[in-house]
């Protein structure tokens, strides 16, 4: 009698054990992280400037923290600082070809540098961090962070009750994705895959 008691009280834990890690991994609540590769976009946007540049490898972290009633999205700024770094140092040439191509239909000016000091600039490249500004790059970059509060209708998440800002999920093997979103904008870095 007492084996069996002992047997069922096991049977009991287990089943518990079994349901609330169930409950566990099928809910968005909690803390996560996913990648945000924005290498397409910039090379889509060296190209438009007619530019032959490609930057390899720009993926930033973006952090998630959900709770019941509120959803807060964050960039990682480590990940963010080595982004803009390297889009800052494929944008110089892209720049200078802008530029260079700018002179090339003027009499007035020689050369980048010539063209630099005219605007004020201690040199081309004084002018280029100016122009490019990594630091408030990064700042921009940073502030992407959305939050507020949410309504969960079925796989979909309305950010601030604005429809405009709804994000189709699914949560699947631990993984939290974003599939797609009415928000053109974020639609452009979808999919997102987070992980906790």
């Amino acid at each position: 009698m007492k084996k069996r008691i002992i047997a069922v009280i096991l049977c009991l834990i287990l089943a518990l054990g079994a349901l609330s890690a169930c409950g566990e991994s099928n809910t968005i609540l909690g803390s996560w992280e996913g990648k945000i590769d924005m290498t397409e976009q910039f090379n889509q946007f060296f190209a438009e400037l007619g530019s032959e540049e490609t930057i390899d490898n720009c993926e930033m972290t973006m952090k998630l923290d959900i709770t019941e009633n509120r959803i807060v999205f964050s960039m990682d700024k480590d990940s963010v600082t080595a982004a803009m770094k390297k889009l800052v140092d494929v944008m110089k040439p892209v720049y200078k070809a802008m530029i260079e191509g700018f002179i090339g239909s003027s009499d007035e000016y020689s050369n980048v540098e010539d063209y630099a000091k005219s605007q004020g600039y201690e040199s081309f490249d004084a002018m280029i961090e100016e122009a490019l500004g990594e630091e408030e790059l990064k700042e921009n970059m940073l502030e992407l962070g959305v939050s507020g509060d949410y309504k969960a209708e079925g796989d979909k998440l309305i950010i601030n009750g604005d429809e405009s800002m709804t994000i189709t999920y699914k949560l699947e093997n631990g993984v939290l994705t974003f599939v797609e979103s009415d928000s053109e904008d974020f639609s452009q870095i979808l999919p997102i895959e987070f992980k906790r």
